[in-house]
Formats: C-alpha cells, sequence, structure tokens
C-alpha cells in the first residue's frame, strides 16, 4: 500500500524492499503450522527447507510480478536469491535428507544461472561453479560412495574432474563461465589432495586415486599461456609423483622407506627432464633442485644407508651439483656437498676401520680433483658474482673423519694420512688464489700445517731428553725463518719483529728447560746454539739473533760458573769493584786528554763508530 500510494520517491523504494521481506516472513510462518502436523516434513526438510522452498515461491512471484510491477521485480528477486543462498549454506550444516539436499543444490545451481543472466554480470559465474561443486559432493552419500575409502577418493578427485569437463566443453559456447570453473576446480582439489593427505594413516584407500590430479594438472599446463600459469601446475603435477610414489609404498608394504621412494621419484623426475625439450628442461631443473635436496636431507635424517643407497646418494648429488652448474649458482653446491657428507658419514659407521678409512681417501681425492678441474681458483670474484671452491672446502670434513677413525694404538704410517693430505690440499691451493696477500696466507697454513705430522712423529718417537724441548721449539724458528723469506719478505720489518718474539720466546723454553735439567750437556747444548745464533746473526746481519745469541750465552756462562763466584771471600768482590771503578776512571781521564779533530773523545768515536756497523742490520 505504501509502495502504491506514498507520494515520496525514497518511501517507495523502501517499501519496495519491505514487501518481498514481509512476503518471506509470512512465507516462513506457515512452517510454525505446518511441520508439526507432518514429521517426514519437520525432521527431513526442516526449517532449512521451509525457507529455501519459500524462496523459491518469492524467486516466483518476482517474475509473475515483473510484467504488472516492474519496480517490484528487482528488490523481490534479489531477496529471493540473497534467502536461497542463505537457506542452503543452512541446508549443508544440518541433517536435511540427503537426496533433498541435492536437490536443493541443483535448484540452485539453476538459480544461479538465472541470476547470472538476469545481472549480466558475468562474476555470478563463480555462485554457479561452486554450488554445482556442492551438487556432485553431496551426491557421495545418497549415492553411498563413502562406504569404500578408495571409491570415497576417486569420487572425490571427479569433482573437479567434472568442473574441468563443464570449463572445456560447456566453456566453447558460454566464455565467460570458463575462468570461474576452472579456479573452483583447482582450489576443491587442493583441498581434497590436502585432506585425503591428512587422513591416508587413518583412511587405507588405493593411492593410484592420485593419478587423477596427476592427468588434471597436466592437462591444465596445457591450457596455460602465461609463464606463471605454466610454472604452476608444472610443478604441481611433478609433486604428485613423489606423493604417489610413497603413498604406494606405503600401501604394498613395500621394503623401501620416505627416503628411498623420495630418491626413486628425483630420478623420475629426472628421466622426464632428459626427455623434455629445451624450453621445459628449465622450468624442470628448479623442481629437481628442490626435490634434489630433500631427498639428500631425508638420507641425512631417516635412514641407515646400504651400498644401493649410496650409489642412489650419489647420482643424486652429482646430478643436483650439475643442475646448479647449469643454472650458475656455484655457491649453492655447498648444500647437497653437506648434506652428501652427513649421509656418507652415517652409511661408513658400520663399515670396517680398513674399508672406512679407504672410502674416506677416495672420496677426498674424488673431491680434490672435481674441484681443481671445475675451478681455476678456490675463490673468484667476477661481475660481482661468487664462485667457490667447495668440493676442496669440504675434502677436509673427511680427513677429520679419516682422524676420528684412527686409535692412538693404530701404526704411525696410518696416523700421518690424515695429516699429510692436510698439507697436500693447503699446498695445492697456493695457487689458486689471486693476490699476493692470499697467496702468502695460504702459504703460512700450509707451512703451519707441516708441524702437525712433526709433532706427531715427535710423539711416536723416543727422542733424547737431553734434546727434547729442542727438538719442540727450533721449528718454530726455522717456521719464522722461511716466512720471512719466501711469503712475507714485502713485510720484512714486521717480519723482523715476529722473528724477534719468537727467538725470545724459544729460548726462554730452551734455557728454562737447561736451568730445571741443570747438566753440563744441556749447558754445551745452550751454548752451541747461541753460538750458532751469533754467527748467523753476523753472517746475516739480522739483530735479534745476534743480541739474543750474547745474552744466552752470557746468561749460560754466568749459570755455569756459578758456583766459582758464589765461593770467592767477600773481600775478593771488594777488591775487584775497587779495580774495576779504578780502571773506568783511569780510561775516562785518559781519552778526555787525547780528543779527536772533531772534538770527540776516543770513547765517543768508538761507540759511534759501534753504532754505525749495525745500522744496515735487519
Amino acid at each position: 500500500m505504501t509502495h502504491e500510494v506514498h507520494h515520496k520517491k525514497e518511501y517507495q523504494k523502501i517499501a519496495a524492499w519491505l514487501l518481498p521481506i514481509s512476503w518471506l516472513l509470512a512465507l516462513r510462518s506457515f512452517y510454525e503450522e505446518y511441520h508439526l502436523l507432518d514429521t517426514f516434513y519437520m525432521n527431513e526438510v526442516g526449517p532449512a527447507g521451509h525457507v529455501a522452498l519459500s524462496s523459491l515461491i518469492l524467486l516466483g512471484i518476482s517474475y509473475v510480478l515483473r510484467n504488472y510491477r516492474a519496480r517490484l521485480f528487482l528488490p523481490m528477486f534479489a531477496i529471493a536469491i540473497s534467502s536461497y543462498t542463505l537457506s542452503l549454506l543452512a541446508i549443508i550444516t544440518t541433517n536435511v535428507l540427503p537426496v533433498l539436499q541435492s536437490s536443493f543444490l541443483l535448484v540452485g545451481t539453476i538459480v544461479y544461472v538465472l541470476l547470472v543472466y538476469q545481472t549480466k554480470n558475468k562474476q555470478f559465474w563463480s555462485l554457479v561453479s561452486i554450488s554445482t561443486a556442492a551438487l556432485f559432493l553431496s551426491l557421495i552419500e545418497p549415492l553411498k560412495l563413502y562406504e569404500n575409502y578408495s571409491t570415497l577418493v576417486v569420487s572425490l578427485f571427479l569433482v573437479p574432474v567434472i568442473l574441468l569437463i563443464i570449463y572445456e566443453f560447456v566453456g566453447r559456447k558460454i566464455i565467460d563461465l570458463k575462468p570461474y570453473f576452472f579456479w573452483t576446480a583447482h582450489s576443491l582439489l587442493v583441498i581434497i589432495i590436502a585432506g585425503a593427505l591428512a587422513f591416508q594413516a587413518f583412511l587405507n584407500y588405493q593411492p593410484l586415486a592420485f593419478l587423477i590430479p596427476l592427468v588434471i594438472y597436466t592437462y591444465s599446463l596445457f591450457k596455460q599461456r602465461e609463464e606463471w600459469g605454466k610454472n604452476l601446475f608444472l610443478y604441481s603435477a611433478l609433486t604428485q609423483i613423489p606423493i604417489l610414489v610413497l603413498l604406494l609404498i606405503k600401501y604394498y608394504t613395500i621394503n623401501f622407506d620416505y627416503a628411498q621412494g623420495l630418491a626413486f621419484s628425483t630420478i623420475m623426475i629426472g628421466g622426464l627432464w632428459g626427455a623434455s625439450r629445451t624450453e621445459w628442461k628449465a622450468r624442470v631443473e628448479l623442481f629437481l633442485i628442490a626435490i634434489g635436496m630433500v631427498s639428500l636431507v631425508s638420507f641425512s635424517i631417516l635412514h641407515q644407508l646400504d651400498i644401493i643407497d649410496v650409489g642412489m646418494l650419489v647420482v643424486i648429488a652429482a646430478f643436483v651439483i650439475m643442475l646448479l652448474f647449469r643454472r650458475k649458482w656455484e655457491l649453492l653446491t655447498i648444500l647437497p656437498l653437506f648434506f652428501a657428507a652427513l649421509s656418507f658419514y652415517g652409511y661408513s659407521v658400520g663399515l670396517e676401520k680398513p674399508m672406512k678409512i679407504v672410502a674416506y681417501i677416495v672420496v677426498v681425492i674424488i673431491l680434490h680433483l672435481v674441484g681443481k678441474f671445475s675451478h681455476t681458483y678456490l675463490f673468484l670474484q667476477e661481475d660481482k658474482k661468487y664462485r667457490i671452491d667447495w668440493f676442496t672446502i669440504v675434502s677436509p670434513v673427511f680427513l677429520f673423519y679419516i682422524d676420528h677413525a684412527i686409535l692412538y694404538n693404530d701404526p704411525l704410517w696410518l696416523k700421518l694420512i690424515p695429516y699429510l693430505f692436510f698439507v697436500y690440499l693447503l699446498y695445492m691451493q697456493i695457487g689458486r688464489v689471486k693476490g699476493r696477500v692470499f697467496k702468502n696466507i695460504v702459504m703460512t697454513a700450509t707451512a703451519l700445517s707441516v708441524l702437525l705430522p712433526y709433532y706427531l712423529v715427535l710423539d711416536h718417537v723416543n727422542v733424547p731428553e737431553l734434546i727434547a724441548m729442542e727438538a719442540t721449539m727450533l721449528p718454530f724458528i726455522v717456521l719464522t725463518i722461511f716466512l720471512s723469506k719466501k711469503a712475507w719478505s714485502d713485510y720484512s720489518k714486521e717480519m723482523n719483529i715476529i722473528q724477534a718474539i719468537v727467538l725470545v720466546l724459544v729460548a726462554v723454553f730452551i734455557v728454562g728447560d737447561a736451568i730445571e735439567s741443570n747438566t753440563l750437556n744441556d749447558a754445551i747444548i745452550v751454548g752451541g746454539l747461541s753460538l750458532l745464533s751469533i754467527i748467523a746473526g753476523m753472517h746475516y746481519r739480522i739483530k735479534s739473533y745476534f743480541f739474543v745469541g750474547i745474552a744466552v750465552l752470557l746468561l749460560n756462562v754466568f749459570l755455569q760458573t756459578k758456583p766459582f763466584w758464589g765461593n770467592l771471600p767477600w773481600w775478593m768482590y771488594l777488591i775487584i769493584g775497587g779495580a774495576t771503578l779504578i780502571g773506568f776512571a783511569s780510561f775516562y781521564e785518559w781519552q778526555k786528554q787525547r780528543p779527536t779533530r772533531e772534538g770527540k773523545t776516543i770513547l765517543q768515536e768508538k761507540k759511534e763508530k759501534f753504532l754505525r756497523s749495525f745500522k744496515d742490520w735487519k
């Protein structure tokens, strides 16, 4: 009435929307009377079903009024569609008779198609696709497809297939619906896959059902024109391969574990990569690198390896590294090398010691050779990109494994193997680094590493106690001489300081050992070494060797003649002290009376001459 007689348009618009709501409420009120008379209607149709039927009646009324009251059509049509949508949501979540539930969803699909054509808005095809998917999912219960788990999973996977069939064939005539059915199918497929995997431990279904999503993703792959779409469906399809393999292993209780299943899947995908064309190889490579890394990680965590597993491990690690080199991602080669090394160590634990050591040596040699031929330099920076020889850097890890496997009671030659290999590896890197400073650092590290086998031999050889300290400390002097001549010759000032510090420390340890033992043989050795230091200092004009040698020699003479000086009478010290003072005073007065031409005393002239002689010394 308000809509017909009120002269204000605002009230007419409000009345136009209130009219269908009042009709809907009136139709809803019939349920309160009718459901008491019919238990089937009350229990199986329920309030949600009654609202759906009321909405359909309201929708029919809207079409009847369209020819008589056109202004009432749109509000009544919108309210009918909205109420039917809400009732469908309620029907899905309540205990409505399954056949009726499917019937309401079928009608809902038709209603949404009507909505699309009535509004000319193609976005409403999304409601059509969703209701269609819900319709076919609702058929599972009335058809009792849930009684067999394999049938249930296949039925679920077939729903996206039906949506894609509609996309393919109906979409040829109705182009607007194609994207909505396509992406609804794939969204639903992701949910079904996640649910099937989540309940896989409880539902013992046939894993071959996962061939359906594999086929779906393969089909969708060839429907894509954009690069991101091709990559999305390619990787989705490839992901189904390891899922299918792992589920088949579990279903048929095959004597494989997950690590072996992943490795087998990686090899299968590698075969597809080898058979694919060049444009597809680049796309598959990324997935192969990822699944290969997952396989290597699984070997290092989940599995105790046997010889066959080691073969698969080596093949996968080499394949992943090759792909990384193809993409110029050499920096990432540390990852497959690390996990392969970790897995190989787990395998070697069960080997006998000889086989274990031989295996480690073979791995070190292989890594060294691969690093040498694949990288000219150990470390290189080109165009803001870094290249690192991880093969050579990782190889000392296996030397540590060798050292860990060798016991203290093993032969000396066996213990020397890891140390000599370590020295060799460092020595080979001297020519593989750029820059003088880096070469010097590697040369220094190599020289220091020589001390490892030296001290190992020293620990196993019966060195006489008389020269034990000298044998321990003198190599440091040899080391500083070598480094100052060969490595750091351009830094003579700094090396002279280091040499002096090392020489003093070595002298302190040797003299301290001589004092502690307090034997004539130690005194002779210390005296000989000090004389050798003085001679070397004079010959090579090195101040540190000369003065340290003199200081040690004087200290040695004093210590060895200490009993003599200790037994002199007290008055003898007075005579020696007085004679020394008188001698110095007399000499001082005499040289003052005989100055040189420059007015300097003889003592001053001799002192300056002595100091000038040391100016050219290092």
